[in-house]
This record gives C-alpha cells, structure tokens and sequence, in this order.
C-alpha cells in the first residue's frame, strides 16, 4: 500500500487494499490488477478479513495501465511486487532504495530550499506551502502543484535525472517527503551553507493530531482519485492501533524520529501543526503559518495574504483543481482547501466506538509512545487525544459557516457585527459570513438583555430533586439539531 499527493503525472501505481485470497502473507506476493475497474479487482468477502495480524494486502497497477491513466509514466513498475523493506519499515513498490543512496550521497540542497515532511498526504495545504515557498500569491492557480514538488515519486525515477531537472529551477524550491529521517533522499544532516548569500535549507515537519492523521490517510485510501484500500475507517485503526501500519516507518514513531532530529537541528528542522492548519478559524489558520514564514525567513505579511486567498474560493477552482491527480471530489466540488481537522476528529471518534473493546486498548497503549516521548508538542497532541469525544469540537462548528456554496444554500451564518458595518475583520478572515443579502438585526435594549440574563440565572439554580418514589420516567424524545441542517452539510459533516 502507498500514497502520494500528486499532481498529474507523478503518482504512485494505484493500490487497492484487498488481500487476494489465493496468496498466502507468506508468500509475499501480489497479484496486479487495474484500481480503476474495481469489478476487477480481488476483494475481501467481509472487513473481517483485515485482522490485525495481517497487512492489508495490496495490488497495483502494471505500468501500462498507469501510464495510460496519467499516473507517473516513466517509473518502472511491474505486474507483481511486494512493498519494499528497508531497515525494518515498509515502503510503496515504486520506491527504489539504490536511487534514495545516489540522492544521499550525490544531492545537497541549496539555500533557500524548503522540505515538508509529514506521514500523511497534504492537498489543499500542499497548495498554500507551495505558494508560500515559491513566491507565489494563488494558492488556488491551476498548476500550481507540478510533479518535481513531490521528492519520493520523482526520486524513483532516476536520481540523476530528477537532480537535473530540479537544478533547472529558479528562486526558492518546495520538495515534499513522506521520509523518515534515515531514508530521507538528499545529503543529511545539511552541510554548513558556505556562501551565506540566502536562507539555509530548512525541515518543515508537520505533526498533528493522530486522529487526525489516521484520518487524513484513511480518506486518501478511499476517496481520492487513487483508490487504495477499501476497508472502513474502524478497519483502519484497528491496523494503525495494533503497530502494523509501517509504511515510510512505524506510525508513532515516524514523528518521534523527526522530533529527536528538530532537537538535535533546531537551526533548520522545526514541528509544526497541521491541525491548526486545517482549522475553519481564519486566526489560527494564519497564525501557524506566520509561524512557518517566521521559520522560513519569509515575511509575514505574505502568509496573511494566502490565508486571506484560502479562504476566497474564486469561480475558476474547480477545473483547476480537478487536475491535481490525487484531488478529493469534495475539495473540486466546493469545500474548504484545507484538510478539515475538526470534520476528521469526529469521524474518527465516531469509528473508534463501532471498535471492539480491544481496539481501544491498543489505541491508548499506542499514544504512550508520543506521550512519553522527549518532544512536548507530541506530548500535548497524545494527551488531547487520550481525551477522547470530550476533545472534539461540536459538530456544527465542523461545518463552514461561510462561502458561496453556504450561502446559497442558506446554512451560512450572517456576521451581526459585518451587518452593522462595525467588524474588525475582512471577509476573508472573518469566521462569519459578509455576504450580501443577510437582513439586518436589531440588537435587544440593555434593559431587555438584563431581563434574558436574570432569566438564564434563575434557570441555572438547583431546586431539590423530587422523591424517587413519586417520580414517573417518561421516555425522552429529542430531535437532533443537525437534522435540519441542509443535505449537503449533513453529508460534508459525516463525510468518513
């Protein structure tokens, strides 16, 4: 099984996530199918199937296929290879471990270049990292993602050739890797930047929450272009729970590993969190990302000005974003750009109840290994997660109360203060809606909202409980408030 967050043409071979019943794990072969033609493909006869014993099994595309589907024409793939092992972690079949060593030995980075790091797909955030690096002010311009950004799938197609074309380009350069640090493709640690004319290359290191995480992968499995696995999301974290999941490293400690470099490196790898990156608050959106620029030695007012784009969805977004390869439909189809962290935590928390009760044990057996980890970000972000549906926003602050497509559709809500022409905040970065049409509201006398106030206190007093022999239980009958929430937004909510 692999991933990569591609644009067209630099993908990984598509995988399904099914076992082929006629191989034994064993044996260690797979079998080569066409992910596009399902019908074809070999499927589990129930999710049961993927025990946590077993990797899910994978098939991939022979490179004919993939070449005629646009996906990384060029790398050489063939009709039955296993995952690729690598000090005791698993990589996709297109990796190649000699052209990771030429890379290792033969190719250093120049000033100025910047690495993303993470172990999940980025999409619409790898758009605004891309513009921030290279100059760019449209997180949302067609093209914008190009294959030489994405270092595991292009390294895989010659070193040589890959350092050819990336020497080609001009200014500050993006590179996104999946890698740990000691399969990481380029000369590390960095060398002493001799000519001190520009900024030194930097690590940025994305962590989060691991719900959100878990999450992030699994909807890149299952609903991106490249169909991976087919198993639930409850399959899923049953795998990750029970420290099987180790492709690009195992999933805990993947981050662990980064986080002993950023001590040891701190002058050019930093954490950061993606979280709060795919937060629906414009604020903190832009907070984490000037403290990126601050990292990167770019000016801050730049990273305002692309999170104040983000969340201006122009008319032209769909077709361009419909030919990022490994797009999500919702993201064409009108959502937000950025992975949504709230939407991800619920869904997750709401697989993790349909699992046995051993699942979650293994759960928080596996957060101990960011808890008692030397890093105090991962520490927090196991912790918060230990907590559990009480960590995890209410289910209508997961949904966007702004944009075009809220607004139309009437789920958007009016900012009172945009209304009376006194808010603070532009439309972009205001957490409200600004659009034209909302009717003005009168706000109540003080007289008035002293009353509702008194009245709220009184409710809040405790009165004795009535005797329990005198008490008849009525059954309780209560209408969910997101029932009447528009079709869509119910659909975006429980998306997973």
């Amino acid at each position: 099984m692999a991933y990569c967050d591609c644009a067209p043409g630099d993908g990984d071979p598509g995988l399904v996530g099914r076992k082929n019943s006629n191989i034994s794990d064993e044996e260690g072969d797979w079998s080569g199918h066409n992910p596009h033609s399902l019908a074809e493909s070999t499927r589990c006869s129930s999710d049961s199937e993927l025990s946590m014993g077993n990797y899910p099994s994978v098939v991939h595309t022979p490179r004919s296929t993939c070449a005629e589907e646009g996906y990384a024409p060029g790398i050489r793939y063939t009709k039955s290879e296993p995952l690729v092992e690598m000090d005791g972690n698993l990589f996709p079949p297109f990796w190649r471990s000699s052209e990771v060593q030429i890379l290792q030995n033969e190719w250093a980075a120049r000033e100025g270049d910047v690495f993303v790091v993470s172990q999940f797909p980025i999409w619409g955030l790898a758009r605004l990292l891309v513009a921030l690096v290279e100059g760019g002010s449209d997180p949302w311009r067609d093209g914008l993602l190009e294959p030489i950004h994405f270092l595991d799938c292009m390294a895989s197609m010659g070193a040589r050739t890959f350092m050819d074309e990336a020497a080609k380009r001009q200014g500050r350069r993006f590179f996104k890797s999946y890698s740990i640090p000691s399969a990481f493709p380029c000369k590390y640690p960095f060398e002493e930047n001799a000519k001190g004319q520009g900024p030194s290359p930097k690590i940025v290191v994305l962590v989060a929450d691991p719900r959100h995480v878990i999450t992030t992968i699994w909807t890149f499995f299952t609903k991106s272009k490249c169909h991976f696995f087919d198993g639930s999301l409850t399959d899923f974290i049953r795998w990750v729970a029970s420290g099987k999941f180790r492709i690009f490293g195992e999933f805990f400690q993947h981050a662990v590993s980064w986080a002993r470099e950023a001590a040891e490196h701190p002058e050019y790898i930093q954490l950061f969190d993606a979280g709060r990156l795919g937060s629906l608050d414009p604020k903190e959106v832009r907070a984490e990302l000037e403290n990126i620029a601050d990292f990167l030695d770019i000016p801050r007012e730049r990273a305002a000005e692309l999170v104040a784009a983000t969340f201006r969805r122009p008319a032209g977004a769909a077709e361009a974003l419909a030919k990022d390869t490994c797009s999500l439909p919702s993201i064409v189809e009108g959502d937000h750009l950025l992975e949504q962290t709230g939407r991800n935590l619920n869904c997750f928390e709401n697989s993790l109840n349909n699992a046995a009760a051993e699942v979650h044990e293994l759960w928080h057996t596996a957060l101990k290994v960011w808890v008692t980890s030397s890093s105090s970000q991962l520490v927090q972000l196991a912790r918060v997660s230990m907590k559990g549906m009480s960590s995890t926003p209410p289910l209508m602050l997961t949904i966007s109360m702004k944009g075009m497509r809220a607004h139309e559709a009437g789920a958007c809500r009016p900012c009172v203060f945009a209304l009376r022409g006194i808010c603070k905040n532009t439309a972009e970065m205001c957490l409200y809606c600004h659009a034209d049409g909302h009717s003005k509201t009168k706000r109540a006398s003080q007289k008035m909202r002293q009353v509702r106030k008194a009245k709220q206190d009184e409710e809040r007093i405790r009165t004795p409980s009535p005797s329990p022999r005198n008490v008849q239980l009525q059954p309780l009958i209560t209408r969910p408030f997101f029932l009447d929430l528009p079709p869509w937004c119910l659909a975006s909510a429980m998306q997973g």
